[in-house]
């Protein structure tokens, strides 16, 4: 075939019609609103959004409440009814426990041993000083009374018959002789209703008597003081008033705590059934 020229003309002529048809068809073409069902939108010929293949519409508004706490469907001019989930008011919260049970017949590890008297509050404790002869009345750590006092002639030791004052915790057991007037004679504990004169100077007399006040002591540490052949308590030892005051501040009893009568009495008012009494060596 033969080719087709066109004078320039004829070219410019063409190609202006074409651009003009162009123009005309895009001003006729229809408009609408926007869909909202598009989900993609992109740009088109002349701007317009387009959407892509086979585009499905979104769910539907989702609306959230604070009241249920969960989705709670589309949103409407009428709202659907809610159940409010009730908030607990403070303190009202129930009670959480991190305690873990123990077998049966075991202390639990979690909870303390009970304390001995002496470590309750404000809890008045006596101290017996063997080196330096004396008896001290504490709270806590304030000295409230200190007394001279006389330990074993023996020294310190725990086995029965040994006529030694034993060392350790102990704690008073039992209290005699409340009221009895000063110098009142106790054998095995009873009031003999009979009141011995008081040696003031230092003499040792045949007869070692307990006068005026007994405090028994019950030893608290088994193996040192407490258990067969070493219990204080079996032991009879006792914090007692003595027939011979005048060798108070030396060792000078059988085993027993001595002290003055009038001292004693003022001990038996302060410390309690259960106070605790430690007797130490000293330094």
């Amino acid at each position: 075939m033969g080719t087709l020229h066109f004078r320039p003309s004829e070219r410019a002529a063409r190609r202006s019609a074409l651009i003009w048809g162009i123009l005309l068809w895009y001003g006729c073409a229809p408009t609408s609103p926007p869909d909202p069902a598009r989900t993609t939108p992109g740009p088109g010929p002349l701007g317009a959004e387009v959407a892509p293949p086979h585009a499905t519409p979104t769910s539907p508004p989702v609306r959230w409440t604070t009241d249920e706490g969960r989705p709670s469907g589309p949103a409407s001019s009428a709202k659907a009814p809610t159940t409010p989930v009730p908030h607990p008011a403070p303190g009202a919260l129930p009670a959480v426990s991190f305690e873990t049970p123990e077998p049966a017949g075991e202390t639990s590890r979690w909870q303390p041993s009970p304390q001995p008297p002496d470590r309750a509050a404000g809890a008045l404790r006596a101290v017996v000083d063997v080196r330096a002869q004396t008896l001290s009345v504490l709270r806590g750590q304030r000295l409230v009374a200190r007394y001279p006092i006389s330990t074993a002639a023996r020294g310190v030791g725990n086995r029965e018959a040994s006529f030694r004052t034993p060392l350790g915790r102990h704690r008073v057991h039992q209290k005699f002789g409340a009221d009895a007037p000063l110098g009142t004679v106790f054998r095995s504990r009873v009031n003999t209703q009979t009141v011995a004169p008081i040696l003031t100077e230092p003499v040792d007399v045949e007869e070692d008597l307990i006068l005026s006040r007994i405090l028994w002591l019950d030893g608290l540490e088994p193996g040192l003081n407490k258990g067969p052949g070493i219990d204080s308590r079996e032991r009879f030892i006792y914090i007692h008033g003595t027939n011979e005051e005048g060798l108070i501040g030396t060792p000078a009893s059988h085993g027993c705590v001595r002290m003055r009568n009038r001292d004693v009495i003022a001990l038996f008012d302060l410390l309690p059934i259960g106070a605790e009494v430690e007797i130490v060596r000293g330094g």
